[in-house]
């Protein structure tokens, strides 16, 4: 069973309202970005990282950087 207490939001192209992190990533046809608050997570925490449409992984894999970035150690992909 995995308990989810929040969730991160990794907003493509947004101003978020903190300090944050980007990481860009390679689409099917072209480059993009997503972000996330520098403060998100801590290293205690355990993150679910889940995208809805998997066509080349990108998205999945910035996730998974911009997660390991902030210095979350236990990861879920």
């Amino acid at each position: 069973m995995i308990s989810c207490f929040f969730s991160l939001l990794l907003p493509n192209h947004t101003k978020l309202p903190a300090k944050t992190i980007e990481e860009i990533y390679q689409k099917e046809y072209g480059f993009d970005s997503i972000q996330i608050h520098e403060d998100a997570s801590d290293k205690d925490d355990v993150v679910l990282i889940h995208d809805d449409l998997l066509a080349t992984g990108g998205t999945s894999l910035a996730a998974y950087n911009l997660v390991r970035q902030i210095g979350v150690k236990k990861h879920i992909l």
